[in-house]
């Protein structure tokens, strides 16, 4: 029962199985933003605009994880973008624009349910901590418990520097400079209440584990909780990145008739790294297969640590660059070339075409996020089926090392896999990892029908 005397499951309201019941509370959203733009000639060459967002908002959702009253979910919102652009004339064919640009989108998370582990029965085993009730998926029934996002705390910053060059000399139009990046994102989510998911509502109401009758089990060989997940500690990463780019471009109006785009661009991207070293990642050049019935020892584990990682390790870990990955600074020289031609001296046809290479820089969430959910920083379980035949309701969660015995280097196991002897799960990226390139080419012809009508 909840403090305010209404009940977490709710009673059926229509006939029948399945979700019988609706439930219907307010949601809240609050939000306040200004935005500056700031616009100064500073003598007769030179010109500065400044722009600044800002922006907080609120969020209190009655319904986010569970689909019944009870659990609210509590967000904040904090966007603050600045730009500022420097234009220098030095000349009417030379001109140069400074820019730089910071941007920050930070969010917090809260789950003020009252209810807990313990005043509905259920235990941890070597888990003195209060912890909230874990996520209850009833398939076809209801959800109980907030979802796992909605206890974390990120903080994403992007810093940007760039400088152009604008050239004009006779029938070329000439642009070249650089830019700078820098990324930085902080994450903190908070995976410890756990999630669990039972088939039917009467697995829910039995709630036991896999085994005979008469030993306090089901009697089947599945467990009546079919799923259960949950981390033993909430991890902290703080992940940078920096890249930079080097460009040109030739506008050259060969004739009034023709005009060609001649360009490059060097990327030099580098991956993502931890502040502290506090990810790992997994790589099979280092696994030894554990013998059968056996386990790994850490060094032979496969994972792999980054050398700025100061912590304690067993001697013989393997340690590699800080970023994880054989190619730490990845360059790609990139051309582009570009055609405009009108065919004839009437101007209603046009033939355009073009070829160009392009890096796709990989991202935070498509890479380095997960590697701070790995060995030895984290240790959880995703438990399915004849895996998690041991669970019940009461005690749904395997026994999982203290927070206070991380970093956690245990041995990988090897078949036969029962009880606690599973697989785990791994998130890895190729040592061998190389960014994205796209080869980008086209043809087009464009006829103007009257003054006011084209097609392609």
């Amino acid at each position: 029962m909840l403090p305010a005397g209404s009940y977490v499951i709710p009673g059926p309201q229509t006939a029948g199985s399945g979700v019988n019941y609706t439930a219907v509370l307010p949601g809240h959203y609050d939000e306040d933003q200004f935005n500056t733009n700031i616009d100064v000639n500073v003598g007769q060459a030179d010109r500065l605009s400044i722009k600044f967002f800002f922006s907080n908002a609120n969020q209190d959702l009655p319904f986010s994880g569970a689909s019944v009253p009870g659990f609210p979910a509590l967000r904040d919102f904090d966007n603050r973008n600045l730009a500022i652009a420097q234009t220098h004339i030095f000349s009417p064919q030379a001109v140069n624009q400074l820019r730089a640009g910071f941007s920050r989108i930070a969010s917090r998370s809260a789950a003020p349910s009252p209810l807990t582990d313990q005043s509905v029965g259920i235990t941890r085993v070597n888990d003195p901590e209060e912890r909230s009730l874990p996520h209850i998926q009833i398939l076809g029934a209801l959800q109980i418990g907030n979802a796992a996002n909605d206890k974390n705390q990120t903080t994403n910053d992007n810093w940007y520097l760039s400088d152009t060059v604008s050239l004009s000399r006779g029938r070329h139009s000439l642009r070249f400079g650089a830019e700078i990046f820098r990324n930085q994102f902080v994450n903190n989510p908070e995976n410890t209440d756990g999630s669990t998911l039972f088939l039917s509502f009467p697995d829910f109401l039995l709630g036991l584990p896999a085994g005979p009758a008469g030993a306090g089990g089901n009697g089947t060989p599945l467990s009546n909780v079919y799923l259960a997940q949950v981390s033993a500690v909430i991890p902290n990463s703080d992940l940078r990145s920096a890249a930079a780019h080097f460009f040109m471009v030739d506008d050259w109006k060969v004739s009034e008739t023709l005009t060609i785009n001649l360009g490059f661009r060097l990327e030099a991207n580098g991956q993502q790294s931890e502040a502290q070293g506090e990810v790992a990642n997994f790589s099979p050049q280092f696994y030894v297969p554990p013998p059968r019935g056996g386990f790994t020892n850490p060094a032979t584990s496969g994972f792999v640590l980054p050398d700025n990682y100061k912590g304690p390790a067993p001697d013989g870990y393997p340690r590699t660059n800080s970023m994880l990955v054989n190619d730490a600074f990845q360059l790609h020289p990139e051309p582009r070339l570009g055609i405009a031609w009108r065919p004839s001296s009437a101007r209603d046809i046009v033939i355009r075409s073009g070829y160009g290479m392009y890096a796709n820089r990989v991202s935070f969430f498509g890479s380095s996020v997960d590697f701070a959910f790995n060995q030895p920083f984290q240790y959880g379980w995703n438990l399915v089926g004849a895996a998690n035949a041991a669970s019940s309701l009461q005690h749904p969660f395997p026994i999982l090392p203290l927070p206070s015995a991380f970093p956690y280097y245990p041995g990988l196991a090897g078949p036969p896999y029962t009880g606690d002897r599973v697989p785990i799960l791994v998130v890895a990226t190729d040592p061998d990892f190389k960014d994205a390139t796209i080869q980008h080419y086209g043809l087009e012809t464009q006829y103007q029908h009257e003054s006011y009508l084209f097609s392609d």
